[in-house]
Parts: structure tokens; sequence; C-alpha cells
């Protein structure tokens, strides 16, 4: 079966690299991986900064968009803001470091590249979304003893509970994105409740991001202002206290309750050490 590989760079743009559209990109080193020794002496840590051989080729027809990528690569490389390397769905955010021409004729070009991955991890990222129920509960049930002078409408449920199934190994880093309009909102995940005592306006939304490179709280107006928002985030006493705010989530089944009032997405990223084996 042939491999699906995409290269997506923070600029923006998607280039097909499965060799199907004129480029391609082999293999090479991606398969690759190395730990470092922690202060314990328990090889625990992936080595920043790895840098992965791979080679990147194209024919003819295809040189126009392998500039236009060459030159998104510099771009990026310039902001430093890595791109995403994709493989059958596994994604690498990394920068295009070097590159030595290797073959060269009329019909296309070869280039031996490197590829500098500042934190890597492999991962794929699952989502969840989240909005808000209504209640299955009767209006009698709110008439009471006597008859409302109006329409008490069908009320919203108090909380809400659901399941998400994270099919991973390890426990994962994830994005919480909340809509607004909100109010200090909370949501408890498993056995962790991330909160944020700040009011999100409508058409405005609220970004919990505890990945590694992009780790922090931040606030989106409606206009697309953004503000710092950690100060106002609930942290406890850190890790596995049971309200930190950038808690990882546990594989398996983990229950999701809120209490109703606005809506989110919950990005979750499965990581691993190096490029799983597609079959």
């Amino acid at each position: 079966m042939r491999s699906e590989i995409v290269y997506k760079p923070y600029c923006g743009g998607r280039y097909d690299l499965s060799g199907t559209a004129g480029m391609g990109l082999t293999r090479g080193e991606l398969g690759s991986w190395s730990f470092e020794a922690n202060k314990h002496q328990r090889l625990s840590l992936l080595k920043p900064d790895s840098v992965l051989q791979a080679t990147l080729s194209a024919t003819l027809p295809a040189r126009y968009r392998l500039d236009r990528l060459l030159d998104a690569c510099d771009f990026d490389a310039d902001n430093g803001t890595p791109g995403r390397l994709m493989f059958n769905g596994w994604s690498l955010e990394c920068f295009l470091k070097a590159g030595k021409e290797s073959f060269y004729s009329r019909s296309g070009i070869a280039y031996d590249v490197e590829l500098l991955a500042p934190n890597p991890t492999w991962f794929k990222e699952y989502k969840w979304e989240f909005k808000p129920k209504q209640s299955t509960m009767q209006l009698t049930e709110l008439d009471f003893k006597y008859d409302a002078p109006h329409d008490l409408g069908t009320p919203l449920a108090l909380m809400v509970h659901d399941d998400i199934e994270i099919p991973a190994q390890k426990p994962c880093n994830m994005r919480i994105v909340i809509y607004g309009p909100a109010s200090s909102p909370a949501i408890t995940i498993g056995d962790n409740t991330y909160q944020v005592d700040v009011d999100v306006a409508a058409g405005g939304y609220l970004v919990i991001d505890g990945t590694p490179n992009s780790k922090g709280v931040t606030l989106v107006g409606a206009g697309g202002e953004q503000v710092d928002a950690f100060p106002s985030a609930h942290t406890g006493v850190g890790r596995f206290g049971g309200n930190y705010i950038f808690e990882q989530i546990k594989p398996g089944k983990n229950n999701v309750h809120w209490n109703n009032a606005f809506a989110f997405d919950v990005f979750v990223r499965d990581e691993r050490a190096r490029l799983p084996w597609r079959i």
C-alpha cells in the first residue's frame, strides 16, 4: 500500500509528497529515534532538536510546486515556526534545516535533506465536539401546584455527562477550545477539572493548550484580539492534584461533565517516540 505523505508549512499550503503528484519524500531516517538519560539515569527523554535524514525529489512538471514548498520552508525557518510532516495520519513538527542536491537531470531533481525536529515526537490528533444539550424533562414537571402565567420553555440540564475513549498507550497532552459566551468555564475530564476565571464573549473563544511547543491559556475576543489568560487559570498544587490546567488525559474511557452552558472541543494528542509502522 502506498504511503500518504503530506507536508504543511506553518505559513500555509499543503504539499503531497507521496509521489503521486510529481514530488516524493523517502522515509530515510524518519523511523529513527533517540533517547537521553534524565537525572536518574533512566532513558525517558527524547533528544531535543533531533535531525533526521530523508530524500526529497520532484519531476520536471512539479518543479514550480517544489520551489513554492522550499520557499515556504525558508519562510518558516526565518520566523521560527515549524511546519508539519504528515505520514499516514501521524505528524511531526519540523523545519527543513538543510539540503544538498544529489541528482539533477532534464527530467527531475533530488535533494538529500535534513529535517530538524525541536520536539521529535510523532503524534496523531483526535477530536471530540461537545454542545449544550436539551433536557428530556417534561414541562409539566415545572408546573408545580399551579399553572405558570407564561411558558417556562424546555430547560437545559444542570450538568451533562459524557464519555470519551482515548486510544493511546500512555497519558496524552491535549488542547481544549471553549466557545463563548461562557463565564468562568469549568470542565471535568476524568479526575481533573479544567477551569479559567474569565468571561468568554459571544463569537470569541478560550484555548487551553497543554501541548509542549505551545503550552498556554489564551482568551480570544470576537474581533480576534488575544489576551494571556494563564493568570486566571486554576493550577492547584500541580500535576495529579485534581485541578491542574495542563493535566494530561489518561488512556481508556474518561467521563466528561460540565454545566451545559457552553460548547467546546477537545483535541487529544497520542504521541510516540517513533513513526508507527503501517501494515
